[in-house]
C-alpha cells in the first residue's frame, strides 16, 4: 500500500499538469505549456524512478521467495500495476 501512495501522488499530479497544459495550449499561452512540460518531465522522471526500483524489488526479492500460489498472483498483479502506470504516460 505504501509504494501505491507514494506513487499515487505523483500519478495525480501529472494528470493535473496534463490538464493545465492543455488549457494554456489552447490560450495560446506557451511560455506557460514550456514551464508545465517542464515540470511534468520532472514528474515522469520521478514516477519512472520510483516504480522501477519496486519492479525491480518484486522481481528480484519478493516472486523468488514467494512459497504460494496466492502470493506469486499478488506479486504479478503489483508488478502488472506498476508497469501500467509507466505506459500512462510514456510515449
Amino acid at each position: 500500500m505504501a509504494f501505491k501512495n507514494v506513487v499515487g501522488t505523483r500519478r495525480a499530479a501529472w494528470r493535473v499538469l496534463s490538464s493545465i497544459q492543455k488549457k494554456e495550449n489552447i490560450k495560446g499561452n506557451a511560455e506557460n505549456v514550456q514551464k508545465v512540460k517542464t515540470y511534468k518531465s520532472t514528474i515522469e522522471n520521478e514516477l519512472t524512478g520510483k516504480c522501477q526500483e519496486i519492479l525491480d524489488l518484486v522481481e528480484d526479492n519478493l516472486l523468488p521467495n514467494s512459497n504460494s500460489d496466492e502470493a506469486k498472483v499478488f506479486f504479478y498483479k503489483m508488478k502488472a500495476d506498476f508497469l501500467r502506470y509507466i505506459a500512462e504516460f510514456a510515449a
